[in-house]
């Protein structure tokens, strides 16, 4: 992406990370963060090993699940909770995921012809694939 498009994408998302936004969103950040402490101590009180990966993984959805959708997921404490199944699926390291996410990233003009989506409707419900769809490209389509 790159001249006009990349300014104009740009012009959209910086209004997110103003000084006045992250100082809002800070305290939900916050909550969740008490909440992975919550889920470590008796994890940790019993010497228990921990899976880092899995553990950043559910604290990523809460935050951004919370941050940027309003949407309480409770990954941390349910780590099969609907959000994170559906995540995990999205990011799964599948040829069709990484072929599909390659096109998209690095020649959205081909993807645009073939109609290749970010978020594939097998993975997800139909209708809430086309919400993320449209909510991607709001911001991609400028």
């Amino acid at each position: 992406m790159e001249g006009t498009q990349w300014k104009n994408l740009r012009a959209k998302i910086s209004p997110t990370f103003t000084s006045g936004k992250m100082k809002t969103m800070f305290p939900m950040i916050e909550e969740i963060s008490k909440k992975m402490v919550e889920v470590l101590t008796p994890l940790a009180e019993k010497g228990a090993i921990i899976e880092m990966k899995d553990l950043a993984g559910r604290y990523a959805t809460d935050v951004i699940s919370s941050v940027a959708y309003g949407i309480e997921t409770n990954s941390l404490e349910n780590p099969d909770s609907i959000f994170r199944q559906m995540g995990k699926k999205i990011f799964a390291p599948t040829l069709e995921n990484m072929l599909r996410n390659t096109i998209t990233f690095l020649v959205p003009e081909i993807a645009k012809i073939f109609r290749v989506n970010m978020i594939y409707s097998r993975i997800l419900n139909p209708a809430l694939c086309t919400c993320l769809n449209n909510i991607y490209s709001s911001y991609i389509d400028v």
